[in-house]
């Protein structure tokens, strides 16, 4: 999209429709998370065998996916000596882990979807078309983690344009990971 085939007015109801949409995509994700904190707690109260506990207990210290992919695969050998009990939660476990893999994807699309809207923003900005309402709004989507990553990623950009890195070789050289920011 272009700046001059648009009019301001349209600038501004497109960056507001993709807020609302990436907000309402970022609450939902953030209650799927609520959600799975509380199953991981209830399978975390029950008993297992030390080995496949310290997997739980680093899931719970890091976030990392990978300790319950061990824990999954510490399950799987010792399948036949757990309880039905334990049985369900592992596949609650295993459930917990599809969905983490499916929200790393669309964390991945947010954060696309934010540095679109930042764009938008700059263009609107760049022409005198934000107001104090629009810098608030801006402020608010940066506040939530996902879009922490596409700020950066924005301020990287202005310093680019401005000239601080001295050509677009040195900016190149930075990278497209976003998520170093």
């Amino acid at each position: 999209m272009y700046v001059a085939d648009t009019t301001m007015q349209e600038l501004i109801e497109e960056y507001r429709a993709h807020r609302r949409l990436l907000l309402t995509q970022l609450r939902e994700l953030d209650r799927a998370a609520r959600q799975r904190q509380r199953v991981f707690q209830r399978i975390r109260s029950m008993s297992w065998p030390k080995w496949m506990r310290l997997d739980l207990e680093q899931y719970a210290e890091t976030r990392d996916r990978q300790y319950l992919e061990d824990f999954l695969y510490q399950a799987q050998a010792v399948w036949e000596t757990l309880t039905p009990k334990q049985q369900a939660a592992i596949e609650d476990v295993r459930r917990m882990v599809e969905e983490l893999r499916g929200e790393e994807m669309d964390r991945s699309l947010l954060r696309s979807m934010a540095r679109d809207m930042l764009y938008v923003l700059s263009q609107m900005a760049r022409y005198g078309a934000v107001q104090e309402q629009l810098l608030w709004e801006r402020e608010e989507l940066s506040r939530h983690r996902v879009t922490r990553a596409a700020v950066g990623w924005s301020r990287v950009w202005r310093r680019c344009e401005a000239g601080d890195f001295g050509s677009w070789y040195g900016f190149a050289l930075l990278g497209t990971r976003s998520q170093d920011f």
